[in-house]
Parts: C-alpha cells; structure tokens; sequence
C-alpha cells in the first residue's frame, strides 16, 4: 500500500511535468507509473482533461503490448467514469485505424496487436459506435470483423445472436450485414439476415414496405400502427429493423425479434377489448371539471387514445408537431428554487454581463488607436479627429457609467474607421476570439466556465456569457483544492489574496479575474479597473447568496448534474417493451431477469399496458433521446370525489447507480410541473407492503392520505390492470395513496384562441389500404355525410385498391391525424358511372381516358381553411401525368342550392356542368355531372393568363415600378458574360405584387436583349411555399402555361418551401420571422453553388413602410454587403405596392 500523502506527492510532482516531452522520451515504464498515480489520485479528485492527454500520448510512444495494455485499461476505466476526453482518445485511435489505405498487393488494412488492443478498449468503453465502420468495412480482415462482431453482440450493441456463428456462417452473416448497412445504414437483426437467406424476403421488398410503415406512423396512432404490424409479419419485421430504442439498457439483453413479434400479436389482440367511451366520456368530464377547455380536452382525450403525452396542443412540452419535448432536468436548479436563490441568479448573471460588456470595451479600447494608426497613417487630421472621439469616450468611463453606452460608442467609433461593408470578419466574432484567447489561458478557466472543450461555444460568444452558477458551484470545491495545492506557487498577487486565510469561493473568483486582467492588461489606474472590482464584489456576493439560500434545501457538491425526463409514445414500441429495462422489476423485456420475479408476468401484462389508454409512462434518461436509460414512472389516470382528473402512479423506479433522494426529488418535480400544467387535482404515489428492489419510497412532502377516487381503465377485458399496489377500476373505491396536491395554479401554458392547422396532401397506393385506415375514413364518412348518402366500405374498398385510380387523404401536419380523403378510377371502372348502353351521353366519359372522382370528403373544422383548391389541382397534375384526357364527378346541383356550393367551385376551376341529373341514385336530388378536359384547360390556364395580363396593365400604371424593373433589367443587362439569372422572391409577393407580376410578364426581366440572350438562363425562385400554394406555383413549369404567357424557353421555376426554410431556422438559430433572416436562409439554400456568370437577386417580404425598408437595408448593408458582392448575389428590400429599395 502506498499511503494517501505519498500518492499526492507524486501526483503533484508528476503533474507540473506532464507537457514535457522528456517524460515522454524516458520510456514507457515511467509513464505507465506516472498513470498508475494519476488513476488512483482522479479516484480522489476527479479526472482532468490534461491528465487524459498526457496517457493518450503514453500510448502513442508505447511500444511494449503490457504498458500499453495497463494504459488502455486505465483510459477505458476514464470513459466509464464519464470522461468526454477519454473516450474521444480512445475514439481517435479507431478513427486513424479507419482512415487507413489497402497497401498495394494487399486485400485488407493490416490489423497489428496494437490496434487489436485499440480495439478490445472501445469494445468495454462507455460507447461502442466507432467499430462500425470496421464491422461493415471489407477493407478490414475478416477474423478482425468477426471477433468486433462477436463483441459488439456480446455487449448489446447489435443483436447477441451474432455472438456464437463460426466463421463460415459469420461470413455470409456479414456480407448479408454490408448489404443492408449500405442500403439503410443499420445493422439489422439476425432474423432479419435469416429471412432473407431464407427467401422470405429481400431487400427490394424491405425498401417497398418502408414507406408504406411511414405513412402508418405519420398518424401517429399506435392503435392504427398495431394493427397493422399483427397482420402483416413483414412490416413487423421491417419496423424491428428500423425502429429500435435509441437508448442503452446496461445489463439487459437486447429484445429480440421473436418476443417483440409476440408482443404486438398479443397487444392487437388486446385491443379488441378497448372501451374508447371512458376516455370520450369520464376522462374528458373530469379535465373539464378542473378548468380546461372542452377544445383542450378533446385533444387530450385524442392524444391518450392514440397513445401520446396525455397534453392539449398548446402545451409548452409538446413541439409543433405535439410530440413531447424531453425535459432537462438539472438536479440542483429544481431543487434549490427559492425566491432568495433566485433573485441571487439573477444578480450574479447581471454582474456576468456587466463583466462581459467590460471586457469587449477593454478589448476595443486596446484596438482602436492601433486601427486609426493603421488605416490613416498619412491623414493627420483624420487621425486627431477620431483620436478626439476616442479620448472623449475614454474620459467618460468612470464608477456607474452605462456600459451599453460606451460599448455602442465604441463601435460606432470603431465602424468609422473600419466600415463593416470592408471587413473580412464580423466584428463581434473578432472581439469575442480575442478575449476567449485570453480567458483560456488562465488557470481554472475550464471549471470556472463549465466547457470541456475550447470550441463548445458559437462564434462571437464571450466565454464568461456561458458561466452557469450551478456548474460553478458543482466546481468551486474542486478549484478550491486546486487552490490549496498550488498556494506556494501562486504569483505575488495571489499570495496577497489569500493573505493566510482559509480558501475559500471568493479567493477562487479573485484569484481567477487577477490572473486575467493581467492577461488582459487591465491595471490599476485604468479606467475600467475599479469598475472591474465593483463587479467582482457584485458577483462574488451574488454566488455566495445563491449558494447558501440552495444549501438550505440540498447538498450543492452532492447532488447528480443533468437528466432528462420523457415520455414513452406507445407508437415506439420497442422503446415501450423495455421501458423496464432500465431499472429492473418483473416487467424487463429480458427472460433473464424477468424470470426472476415470476413466469409470464411480462407476457401477460405488457400487451394489457399497451393496450389501456389510461395508463402512460414516463422515462428518464442521461441525454436526449440518447444514453442510458436509469428509470421510469408509470401514471395512470383516475377521478377523485367530486370527478376532477387526477393522476395516480406506482413509486418511480431508478437503475441503482442512481438510486439517490436528490435525483428522485427532481425528477418528480419536473413530473409535477408537466402534469399540474394541465390542472389535474393532485398526485397520488400508491404505498404497498412490499418494496420492490429498485423503487424509491415517495418523498416526504408526498403526504399519506386516505380518500374515495375511480381509477379510470379503458381496457375492458374483466381484469383490473396489474400494479404493486391493486386498485379496482372504474368504480369509487378508498384508497390511501401518498399525495401531493397541485399547488392551485391550474390549467397553465395554453393558448384558447382556435388553432389553425396546415394540412397536407398524401397519395396512396393499393397497398396503403388496410382495415385501420378503412376504419378512419368510414368515421369521416359518418360525420361529413348524411346516413342516405353514406357508401359502404366494400364501395371505399373496391375503389381505394383500383391501382389505375388516384386516392389521397388529407392530414393535419402538426398532428398525422387524417381529416378527409379523396379517390378516384378510370370511369369504366367507377360503380357510380352510369354504363353507355343505358345513357350513351356517358360513352365518351365512361372509359379509360376520364378518371372519375368516386368520393371526397373532409371534416367540418376544416373545410374553407384546407387549401382544397390546389390540392385538387395538384391531383389535376398528376392525372394528366398518368395520361387522363378528362376528370369528371357527380355532385349535388350548383342550381339554386346551398347544396350546390362544392359545384360552384369546380366551375369556378374550369370544370363545366355538361348535364343535371334529377333524383340522382334514388336520393331525391338533382346531381351536376361535372366535367374537366385535361387537353384544353391545364387546370385554369386561361385564367392564369387573364390575371397575369390583368395586373401586368396595373403595374403599367405605376412610374416607379416599370423604374424598378427597368433598373434591374438593366443591371442583368451589365453582367459581362451572364449565362444563368436566378430571381428569389416571396410567394407572397408573387401572389400580391403587382411589380413581380409585371416582372414576370413578357416585358419583363424574363427577356434579355442581345444576340446571345437566347442562351441565358432565367430560374424564379420562389419562397415560402406552403402546400396550398405549390401545384399553382409549379404549374407555370407546365407547356400550356408556359405557352399562354409566352414564357422564355430556358426560364424554369423552384421553390423552397416554408417547412424547408422553418427547418434551416431551427439548425441555425434564425428568426423566421425576421426579413433579414429569410434573406440569410434563402442565401444558405444556394451558398457557394453560384458558377462563375451566374447571378442572383433576393427579394424581401414587402414591408409596411418606408422607414422599415431603410432600417432593412441598413441592416443587411452592414451584415451581408461584403459577402454577397463576392458571391454576385444583390438583395432587394420591397416596401408595399409603391416601391422597391435595391442594393
């Protein structure tokens, strides 16, 4: 044994030499020992990012397999300790055995032992995903993908039935593998690989079922989902392949296919037992009860039913789509919240701020005289004039000056003398590197700041902006040690800091911001160093406030950093089947430890949890949607005395390396918050005699407490639902459940005002149609049409599955859920279409040339908002596509009738009327038969061509739009060798301006003069496209449009949708909002494709005004000038119908 102060002596001794190459160069006994000792002090003090790099470059000079070994062992054991740092070291190693080339002569990469040992360490780190790419490399030797094969399966990571083939079975296994990895980029199940050995399937018909499965799951019902999957064996399989749990579960074999396909037999089975009518009816009562809106509460009960997080769309939990958000939990925010502890937060973040503002003037103070001397160093009077400005400003900084101020003068000042539109860099990114420079080279910067890594921030973000109080607070004790342990070497003025006291926070912060203002050269005597003090004092009072109002509720150093919380959709079954995995009970999807708790319990009751609405389950886990799975807390709904909603639950169960007080508080707050959002009336945690092994006995403010509730079950199979703590269903019972009540907020987050949905057009093919959709469509049927006027399913059958027909259904894009339908035949198949023979007006009309729209429909709540006009036109294309000459339909008679309002519109749409039918099929009514030639009218060509002309004679009228397109006519016109002119423009512009119609017209910018004009290419671009308006858009691609406005022959049209451009805000942090952001994203959509002679203009949304336009202009002047001259892009700022700002 080696006693505790021999250890730190070493490890002191060794860590001031650790950046020596000497130490290196001395051989790899010494440095095995030296990381021996720094193994057994992190044990003590944590492990620091420069000790893992010191034994990552141990291993580099290691020549000798055992010190090697020894090493490996100990960066592995880092990264199962949660170092980034290690296992990004241990990564590399894989990443350079990767990178390298077959040798010429050779077959494959050579594998040495030492990479056999880079390997065998990732293969028992926290993260095996690097080895893939040897897995499924042919480059790499066969015996070295078997044995990373056997490994990986070993581990969990891939299907364990690939852990006991002999080599000439895991041969064909991994050809197989390469395939479907190359194709779908995963490593599919062995069952998988079996059925296609076996003929059962291929991977061309893999490739087929996808996208039907996709389309099953766009809506988002898992009823709808299991259905399908109990009678269709190869879509199961195809879902097991594609549709794992993104989430790791230590110590539990992975689900294998055969007990997932039983799972979903078994649960489609079940749900022939469902009773909607206790969450239509009971469910929904009890949330109106509490305060919520009947419009809130039937999108709960329509979320229950279908399987999601039990919350109204207008929920701040739920993303656009409303699927549930992961909530991070950081364990010592939730649990320290006061309002002491939070106005101390906010006084220390102000300060961080001030500091923040501080340091950006101390950096343009420094920069300034030195770009006055650089920029004007023969312009003397310029020289004193802006010197002048700079010593005013200067001379103004003092104790309690606003520092915004002096900041904004500063740059203006500095924007003199270096005008935006000229620098190569954005000015913020300069000030924000220059200072970062300077913060990470001061002692503790890393700890003090909470980054791992230098590059963790964006550009232009100042590191002290990303200080968290809580990491710091996590951190102070381990700089405090660090403190201790260097208090002979600190320089004069550190000594004079700590001056014999105790160590302790202040003496961190003081000690941290002397050592960097002396890299900053920030001294006494300067103007901002008394300023600089006075927010040190603010700061270091506003932390230790923080920290001694937290510690009232929770040991600070104690308590585990950040999980998340979620919510298991029932339509990701695999996810669902294990949600026990994770902290093991009787319910693990593994036989291996469910068989511990009892036979058949896991099989019995996992398809009834499915399966019964009223129960749902939260999971917690280390990242989101990644890492560990570590817990789960299952709910279920019930209603109380008076039949207002409450939510009871088992005791929630976590995986026992986080079995910890601190860590179940927080999780169950966060719980509280999500689930009191929607009023509910209280939580009741159930209390039973026995404890399972890895639940957590309910806090202590969850207060035991007898009263009489009806838990709620809709699984009505004559049997309550299985729990630790049984509770009779559906009727009143008294119970004693430990409670905690809401706190009287009620139903919060919501929005009441009527949302609106964007709805979507999908087409269908035969194979689409099953019994769950059928289900869905006749349920629309019901509720759009009168019971006379209904069509039986074998009708909606028969014309679905036509394969020469079209068929779509419409969908609410934030939900999935299907809101209408259409379908259509060819007339000779249409069981409507009356036959020739009986009425020869139809002979022309009743064959293959006429497709005939069988039925549509669409629900009340969204009929006039759903775009049905270029939808329809859209279906209009692709029936001319499949070579229709004519598309007909019957409907009730536009003569007279409110009846006749759909009629109106199609005529409206080029459709004429060719006859009436009285008393159509017996119904007591006049029926239009209504008609749309596909040869002559392109969908409204005509009136495309009238509307163009019409507002082209508008815009004539307008002096300064003809200047407008005059002046970017001839701009174009200047290009020397223009080959290509690209034009990005709102749509709504388009649709409202008559400057781009006029544009657009045969006037316009679409005709270059010029002897090669002819070979100049002009693309429309056009933006912000929502479905609604994308065939009318895309219809001016069309030969009959493109004739009747007389269109140039090389001019084309594009879009980028507004989902698209939505998409590209979310990946960068844009404003979509904001005009100046929509220029920068449609810029991104076509940055650096612009060949050499192609040029391209973007226009603006038209603004309101024309001051609007100016701030407009100024902003992207300053912000994109530069950049777009060298890309040959221009911008135009649009102001109203009146005029138009070029730049």
């Amino acid at each position: 044994t080696i006693p505790f102060d021999d250890i730190n002596n070493y490890y002191e001794f060794f860590r001031a030499r650790l950046d020596s190459e000497d130490i290196l160069l001395a051989g790899t006994d010494l440095t095995t020992r030296i990381s021996m000792i720094l193994s057994i002090h992190s044990n003590l003090e944590g492990i620091t990012p420069g000790e893992v790099r010191f034994i990552g470059k141990a291993i580099d000079a290691a020549k000798d397999l055992g010190p090697l070994d020894i090493m490996l062992d100990i960066i592995r054991d880092f990264s199962l300790r949660g170092s980034a740092e290690a296992q990004a070291c241990l990564e590399n190693k894989i990443a350079k055995i990767t990178s390298r080339k077959i040798p010429k002569g050779h077959k494959f990469v050579a594998i040495s032992k030492k990479d056999t040992l880079f390997i065998g360490a990732v293969m028992d780190s926290f993260r095996q995903n690097s080895l893939m790419t040897i897995l499924t490399g042919k480059q790499f030797p066969l015996r070295t993908r078997l044995e990373v094969m056997a490994g990986l399966a070993e581990k969990g990571y891939i299907d364990s039935g690939y852990s006991g083939l002999d080599e000439t079975d895991g041969k064909r296994h991994l050809e197989m593998i390469e395939r479907i990895y190359d194709e779908f980029s995963v490593i599919p199940a062995k069952i998988v690989v079996d059925s296609l050995f076996a003929g059962e399937t291929t991977i061309e018909r893999l490739k087929a079922v996808k996208p039907r499965l996709e389309r099953i799951l766009s809506e988002r019902d898992y009823r709808v989902l299991i259905r399908r999957l109990a009678e269709d064996k190869e879509m199961s399989l195809v879902y097991y392949l594609f549709y794992q749990s993104p989430f790791q579960y230590p110590g539990t074999e992975p689900m294998s296919y055969e007990r997932f396909r039983n799972m979903v037999e078994a649960s489609g089975e079940s749900l022939e037992d469902e009773d909607p009518e206790v969450v239509e009816n009971s469910l929904k009562d009890g949330f109106i009860k509490v305060g919520m809106s009947r419009r809130h509460a039937d999108q709960i009960a329509e979320a229950v039913l279908s399987g999601r997080a039990p919350l109204p769309r207008g929920s701040r939990y739920l993303d656009r789509k409303a699927d549930f958000i992961p909530q991070k939990v950081d364990v010592l925010t939730m649990l320290g919240r006061s309002d002491a502890a939070e106005q101390a937060k906010r006084s220390f973040d102000s300060s961080i701020h001030g500091m923040t503002l501080l340091l950006k003037i101390n950096d343009l103070l420094e920069r300034i005289p030195k770009g006055i001397q650089r920029r004007f160093k023969d312009d003397t009077n310029m020289q004193a004039d802006l010197a002048k400005q700079y010593d005013a400003i200067r001379d103004d900084i003092r104790l309690g000056v606003n520092l915004d101020d002096v900041l904004k003068r500063l740059i203006s000042l500095n924007d003199e003398i270096f005008p935006p539109e000229g620098r190569k860099r954005n000015l913020d990114d300069m000030i924000a590197q220059a200072i970062n420079k300077q913060v990470s080279g001061v002692a503790m910067w890393q700890d003090m700041i909470g980054l791992k890594k230098k590059e963790e921030l964006e550009a232009g973000v100042v590191y002290l902006e990303a200080i968290d109080i809580n990491i710091l607070a996590r951190n102070m004790d381990k700089m405090i040690k660090f403190l201790q342990r260097r208090t002979g070497k600190l320089r004069s003025y550190g000594k004079e800091i700590i001056s014999g006291e105790k160590i302790e926070s202040a003496h961190v912060f003081k000690i941290f911001f002397a050592n960097l203002a002396a890299s900053l050269r920030l001294n006494r005597g300067d103007p901002l160093y008394d300023i600089y003090t006075d927010l040190q004092g603010h700061l270091i009072a506003a932390y230790n406030n923080y920290v001694e109002a937290v510690s009232e509720k929770v040991d600070v150093a104690g308590v585990p950093r950040v999980v998340y919380v979620d919510f298991i959709s029932k339509s990701n079954l695999i996810e669902f089947f294990r949600f026990a995995d994770g902290a093991h009970c009787c319910l693990s999807s593994d036989p291996k430890v469910s068989s511990h708790y009892g036979a058949g319990i896991y099989e019995r009751q996992m398809p009834r949890y499915l399966t019964n609405a009223t129960s749902f389950w939260f999971q917690f886990t280390t990242d989101k949607r990644a890492g560990k799975q570590i817990g789960w807390f299952e709910c279920w709904f019930g209603l109380d005395e008076e039949g207002r909603i409450f939510v009871g639950t088992e005791l929630i169960y976590l995986s026992p390396g986080y079995h910890d007080n601190n860590l179940q508080s927080a999780l169950l707050s966060e719980v509280e918050e999500i689930l009191f959002s929607t009023g509910i009336t209280k939580i009741g945690q159930a209390a039973f005699g026995h404890h399972a092994a890895n639940a957590l006995s309910p806090p202590d403010d969850y207060v035991e407490e007898s009263s009489r509730i009806a838990k709620l079950q809709s699984l009505d199979d004559g049997e309550d639902i299985y729990e630790d703590a049984d509770i009779e269903s559906n009727r009143p019972v008294t119970v004693t459940l430990h409670v905690k009540h809401n706190p009287g907020k009620g139903v919060i987050g919501l929005s009441d005002p009527e949302e609106k949905h964007e709805i979507l057009l999908e087409f269908l093919s035969p194979e689409d149609i099953d019994d769950g959709l059928i289900e869905r469509l006749r349920s629309i049927e019901e509720e759009v049409s009168s019971e006379d006027k209904q069509e039986d399913e074998d009708y909606m059958r028969a014309h679905l599955g036509c394969d020469r027909g079209i068929s779509c259904v419409l969908k609410e894009e934030s939900t999935g859920r299907i809101v209408g339908y259409m379908h259509s035949v060819p007339g000779d198949e249409a069981w409507l279409m009356p036959d020739p023979e009986d009425d020869a007006r139809y002979g022309v009309y009743a064959g293959e040339d006429t497709l005939y729209i069988s039925d549509i429909a669409l629900l009340p709540e969204h009929q006039s908002k759903a775009g049905m006009g270029n939808k329809l036109r859209g279906i209009f294309k692709r029936a001319r596509e499949k070579g229709y000459r004519y598309i007909a339909l019957h409907t009730e008679s536009s003569q007279g009738t409110d009846d006749g309002t759909f009629s109106k519109k199609l005529q409206g749409m080029g459709f004429e009327v060719k006859w009436v039918e009285r008393d159509w099929c017996d119904t007591g009514e006049d029926y239009d038969f209504l008609v749309l030639s596909l040869t002559t009218s392109a969908g409204g060509a005509g009136t495309v061509e009238k509307a163009f002309d019409t507002l082209g004679k508008e815009a004539r009228k307008v002096s300064q739009l003809n200047s407008q397109i005059s002046k970017l006519r001839g701009t174009s016109q200047n290009l020397m060798e223009v080959t290509k002119y690209r034009f990005c423009v709102p749509v709504s512009v388009l649709k409202n301006s008559p400057d781009i119609t006029h544009a657009l017209n045969t006037t316009g910018l679409l005709r270059q003069r010029g002897k090669d004009s002819d070979k100049i290419e002009f693309e429309l671009v056009v933006t912000g496209v929502t479905d609604e308006d994308l065939s009318l858009i895309e219809g001016l691609n069309g030969e009959d449009i493109r004739k009747a406005l007389d269109l140039p022959e090389k001019f084309t049209v594009s879009t980028i949708s507004e989902r698209q451009m939505r998409e590209t805000a979310e990946r960068f942090g844009y404003d979509i909002t904001n005009p100046k952001h929509r220029v920068a994203i449609v810029k991104d959509f076509f940055s650096g494709t612009l060949a050499n002679g192609e040029y391209m203009a973007i226009a603006t949304d038209a603004l309101d005004t024309e001051g609007d336009a100016d701030r407009l202009q100024s902003e992207i002047e300053r912000e994109f000038k530069q950049e777009l001259s060298q890309e040959n892009i221009s911008v135009r700022v649009l102001v109203g119908p009146e005029r138009g700002k070029s730049m």
